[in-house]
């Protein structure tokens, strides 16, 4: 189900743990190499591993630990039915890949028409080509898990820390099909904290927070790597953020290929927020970085919103720099406000531009069908201005300081439920200028 898998002999060497002198010890099993892997160590995989019935979950509590994938894969079968990895209060834990990459350790993902990624050794087959999008990548990754028992996918940090440095997490399942469905890829919950330095998190799906579901009272920073291909049945295709939410990936501005590889993208929610959404008092804190192509396609009056970021009732969205772009939906395909309370404060060379309202009602759908190609948005796309910010009656943007064009010199075009006022903050320089609206009774004080 995920590709050319390799079940270990009894005789294989399938991981090492090496202790904090730097001593690695050779096990044939995977579970007593788990046991083996205490404070201060490294656990090392050399072969894929594959969990089913019966296996206990990579289950981490009052130890600081490093699991190298080394390129290869840690995969759930059907049968498995849990998160693959918890992380506890008290607990750290370091995930690299040293294979990250490395030729030899070329793979790809591919999304079926439901919108979950499976992992497999090469794209030359009828099945990926014939998919809605496929991708390659390098190194190792962590793939299939389903946990319906707790509405939770692949990688669980409840109350402990997770420092991904790289490595990918794809594939995984947050039960998309039950309202209590949160973070397929990543949960984060319980005061826990989840720091991304790099890697991937791709083709993972649940009801709320396909790529990452960061809870009340919980924290994510996003220093580098890529959040995509995510989908979510209702809110935060990318990223759900209920607790706090950081994202300072430093951009290539002088060369922008090198910027594929970073950001939130081409991630699709069938109501709001395709690439983030901020719930009432979550806060999202965007310093730099991209949340390009993302997608808020559903069939419903009510959906259809925050292309890009979608910010709820009380909910925060600081942007201090990067830029959204190139998102599609009906209503606010950049950034969308539920409401006067929802709060949108930006500042220094904050761009958001180029995001496209669509037709998302005349899109046809096959039976059990919900990912949307970039041709099939495109195909529904209404000419006309741009679709950036939507501002019901009463909402306003919070300038805190005088906006830098930077080198798109692009306006931010405003969409009004209602003509009036619809900023905060300065007026002078070129703050004015940098907003444009559909309505002629428009004011920016």
């Amino acid at each position: 189900m995920f590709g050319q898998c390799i079940t270990a002999k009894a005789t294989d060497v399938v991981a090492t743990v090496t202790n904090s002198s730097g001593e690695p010890t050779e096990y044939d099993n995977i579970n007593t190499a788990i046991n083996k892997w205490v404070d201060g160590s490294t656990l090392t995989l050399l072969s894929d591993v594959t969990f089913t019935d019966g296996d206990s979950s990579i289950d981490i509590s009052d130890k600081n630990v490093t699991l190298d994938l080394n390129g290869h894969g840690i995969i759930s079968d059907s049968n498995f039915k849990k998160s693959i990895i918890y992380v506890r209060s008290g607990a750290t834990l370091n995930l690299n890949d040293s294979g990250a990459g490395k030729t030899e350790f070329l793979r790809c993902y591919y999304l079926d028409k439901t919108g979950l990624g499976y992992v497999v050794e090469s794209s030359n087959n009828e099945t990926v080509q014939a998919s809605k999008r496929w991708q390659p990548f390098y190194g190792g990754y962590i793939t299939g898990a389903w946990n319906g028992s707790e509405s939770k996918g692949g990688v669980v940090v409840n109350g402990g820390t997770l420092i991904m440095n790289s490595g990918a997490i794809i594939g995984n399942d947050g039960a998309d099909d039950y309202g209590s469905g949160k973070g397929g890829g990543v949960y984060v919950g319980g005061n826990g904290s989840f720091t991304m330095n790099g890697g991937l998190i791709a083709g993972n799906r649940s009801y709320n927070g396909g790529g990452v579901y960061c809870d009340d009272n919980a924290s994510f920073v996003m220093n580098d790597g890529l959040i995509q291909d995510n989908y979510a049945k209702c809110f935060g295709a990318g990223v759900y953020v209920s607790g706090t939410f950081k994202m300072n990936i430093e951009m290539d501005k002088n060369n922008p290929a090198n910027n594929r590889e970073k950001g939130i993208k081409y991630n699709r929610a069938w109501s709001g927020g395709g690439g983030v959404y901020i719930a009432d008092e979550g806060n999202f804190t965007m310093q730099d970085g991209e949340i390009i192509e993302n997608h808020a396609y559903g069939l419903t009056d009510e959906g259809r919103c925050g292309g890009g970021v979608y910010i709820g009732l009380a909910g925060i969205f600081n942007m201090y720099g990067g830029r959204v772009c190139q998102n599609y939906s009906d209503k606010g395909a950049g950034v969308y406000l539920e409401s006067s309370y929802s709060n949108f404060n930006i500042k220094g060379c904050a761009r958001v531009y180029w995001n496209m309202p669509i037709a998302s009602n005349a899109i046809k759908f096959e039976e059990g069908e919900v990912w949307v190609t970039d041709d099939e948005l495109q195909e529904h796309y209404i000419a006309g201005d741009d679709e950036n910010v939507y501002l019901p009656e009463d909402a306003k943007i919070n300038v805190d300081e005088n906006i830098d064009f930077g080198e798109y010199g692009e306006s931010v075009f405003i969409t009004m439920e209602k003509p009036g006022i619809f900023t905060n903050g300065w007026s002078y320089g070129n703050t004015q200028s940098y907003f444009d609206s559909d309505s002629s009774g428009k004011y920016v004080v």
